[in-house]
């Protein structure tokens, strides 16, 4: 069962969302498959494409990381303006 949650669902998720940007591409006129095929290709077909990908996608990662790191510390400052018998169990 552990194996249903942990990999199944990820990977039915990656397909749904294919299937999704499937359709929305049809809707548009254009081949879904030729469209994957150059998405994938030109993102992963050489050393040099998966560079320019990664080249792309560090900013991204790290505006992710740092709103991440935002909110982990609102969270931690916010459990710490609470009374200290309430946040101890002693109210």
């Amino acid at each position: 069962m552990k194996i249903l949650r942990e990999i199944l669902w990820p990977l039915a998720a990656v397909f749904a969302a294919f299937v999704v940007g499937g359709i929305i591409v049809l809707l548009i006129g254009d081949n879904p498959f030729q469209t994957f095929y150059q998405l994938i290709g030109n993102s992963f077909g050489s050393l040099n494409d998966l560079g320019y990908t990664l080249f792309i996608a560090t900013p991204l990662i790290f505006t992710g990381l740092a709103v991440a790191v935002a909110f982990v510390a609102i969270a931690w400052f916010t459990s710490l303006l609470i009374d200290p018998r309430v946040r101890f169990g002693n109210a």
